[in-house]
């Protein structure tokens, strides 16, 4: 941590009478007190970061004060039990103390106006309890005092809740800051305890009367959050309250193709015993099977199967559970899904079919799988009309033999490029470029966005594609 956001902690007053609270008059005058306090167990390090300067010029460096434990061995003495019980801390302590220290200080920001760089300067713990508070609160075990307080900060419509998510707003992959969010934006306690995984405070709030279905966020339902998460706990609290296993919303279309996805075995069971539906379609993966197998789950992909989940179910972004599973690479789950049935030429999905998409991805043993398995090495459709194009593309010269071996069309039409000698060159692929002249290739084949190989090669400046293959030179 910085030796301002350290030094700011003495801020937070124990001694009050209403728990924990921000003091700014206990703020040391130079936050460089804190290391001559603690002098023979922190020193001060330079450390680099990184501001973007907004004008695109480069990067600037500069150098900010860090502290740290003196000695590896301070830490080891403080945890040990060699000093006397009162002077001695642990981690589970060390954790409370501070998950208490950030949502107290977190409480300070009262105001609905618009946050701005010059208060958080004057605040300079702000951003780290903002992003940290829930880590630390959940590895200090969440004692009554904690508790106290994240419930005075997860109270709806006010301004230290809606301070806390334009800081930190969770219901992004990353945390992501936007300081002047409207408090209208920001979704119910719930929802974000729910995607935190604190199953504690959860309860508090679902028994003091929090909606459990409420439609919002990213994730659409607190038990989708949840299940995202893999908070198993918390997801259970949920449903036992009465969330709707089922509900639709949310980037997932359901909680089961959240968790599937996110490779929560256990809650993809506790969901599918609490009656989910194991077809349910809807969501970026358009099923809990499909989302399972672009995951990479085995596991999970077997227990869908086991539940009955159909596995030529259409719909998604890649069609099938299949075609998902080829683009990923995982070789194991393409055997599960044909062993159970999976048509290897189901049309659909951003790659048109799952040959395609093993192909685009470089992945050759699902290639030499599916064609051995009699998947259509011509089939049209897709993002680049056919796997040869796709491999071209993508620069992988061994499966573009495998394909031609297998009787791919040299200078089929279609996708993108036009053709799998356009895709080629625009990738500056000089030796596929060169083994599809030799199968044939028509190098003046018109068509796709650059009309023909040599516009497309000149056009990323891949002269050298040109100048050193012979064919394309002459023409």
């Amino acid at each position: 941590m910085k030796i301002q956001e350290v030094a700011e902690a003495i801020t937070v007053d124990f001694d009050a009478e209403d728990g924990p609270i921000f003091t700014p008059i206990k703020r040391y005058t130079d936050p460089r007190d804190v290391t001559v306090r603690c002098s023979s167990l922190v020193s001060e390090s330079k450390g680099k970061c990184c501001r973007f300067n907004p004008k695109f010029e480069p990067l600037l460096i500069v150098m900010t004060g860090t502290i740290k434990l003196s000695h590896f061995s301070v830490k080891e003495y403080l945890l040990s039990d060699r000093i006397e019980e009162i002077f001695r801390i642990s981690d589970k302590t060390s954790h409370s103390k501070i998950s208490e220290i950030s949502v107290a200080y977190l409480l300070q920001f009262n105001s609905f106006e618009p946050l701005t760089e010059a208060m958080l300067d004057s605040s300079p713990l702000a951003r780290y309890a903002a992003e940290h508070w829930i880590d630390h609160a959940k590895s200090g075990g969440m004692d009554s005092s904690v508790l106290t307080l994240i419930l005075r900060l997860l109270i709806s419509d006010t301004a230290p809740l809606t301070n806390w998510i334009r800081l930190c707003n969770i219901d992004f992959h990353y945390p992501v800051e936007s300081f002047s969010m409207d408090k209208a934006e920001v979704h119910s306690p719930l929802y974000y305890v729910a995607l935190a995984g604190i199953e504690q405070v959860a309860y508090c709030l679902l028994q003091n009367g929090a909606e459990v279905n409420a439609q919002q966020g990213r994730y659409g339902f607190a038990l989708q959050a949840a299940s995202y998460g893999g908070h198993e706990a918390t997801a259970k609290v949920l449903l036992e309250y009465g969330a709707e296993v089922n509900a639709q919303g949310g980037e997932y279309g359901n909680a089961l193709q959240a968790a599937s996805y996110g490779g929560h075995q256990a809650i993809v069971k506790v969901l599918l015993e609490k009656g989910a539906g194991v077809n349910a379609k809807g969501g970026e993966y358009g099923n809990a099977l499909q989302a399972a197998s672009f995951g990479g789950h085995e596991a999970i992909v077997k227990v869908l199967l086991e539940e009955g989940a159909e596995v030529n179910a259409q719909g998604g972004e890649f069609g099938n559970a299949l075609q998902a599973a080829s683009i990923e690479g995982h070789e194991e789950i393409v055997e599960v899904l044909l062993e159970k049935g999976a048509e290897v030429d189901t049309q659909g999905g951003y790659f048109g079919n799952s040959l395609q998409a093993a192909s685009y991805g470089g992945h050759e043993a699902i290639v030499k799988m599916l064609l051995e398995k009699g998947a259509e090495v011509n089939a049209q459709g897709g993002e680049f009309g056919n796997a040869l194009q796709a491999a071209s593309f993508g620069g992988h010269e061994a499966i573009v033999r495998v394909l031609l071996e297998n009787g791919a069309e040299v200078s089929a039409q279609g996708g993108e490029f036009g053709s799998a000698l356009q895709a080629a060159s625009f990738g500056g692929h000089k030796e596929i470029v060169e083994v599809l002249l030799e199968k044939g290739a028509e190098v003046n084949a018109q068509g796709g966005h650059f009309r023909n190989a040599l516009h497309a090669a000149s056009y990323v400046g891949r002269i050298y594609i040109v100048r050193h293959t012979p064919r394309m030179g002459n023409s």
